[in-house]
């Protein structure tokens, strides 16, 4: 059974699987720490998957373009909600010390 929190890892485990990637969640602690270790041609790669979910904006908009209306989206600096997410520290990973 999948432990995924959000859509997001629940797709991202199931192109795992689906492309054959051996994938470990990693236990969650005090500290924050990534979300996977996936296994792709045998090495270990350190995954952390956020979830970007539509603001007002990206709401309002879609709701523009269901509706039939044209509508312009122009976002003058991308990535800057990706930037905003905090992601953990790779340190967690070098002092869990293992090989991979």
């Amino acid at each position: 059974m999948s432990e995924a929190e959000t859509l997001s890892e629940q797709l991202f485990e199931q192109y795992c699987r689906e492309n054959g990637i051996r994938i470990e969640k990693i236990r969650r602690d005090k500290n924050r720490t990534p979300d996977y270790d996936i296994y792709p041609s045998g090495k270990r790669v350190v995954v952390e998957v956020k979830q970007i979910d539509p603001n007002d904006d990206d709401v309002a908009a879609e709701k523009e373009l269901t509706e039939g209306a044209v509508c312009s989206i122009i976002d003058s600096s991308p990535g800057k909600r990706i930037r905003k997410k905090k992601m953990p520290p790779l340190k967690y990973h070098k002092e869990r010390k293992i090989n991979g």
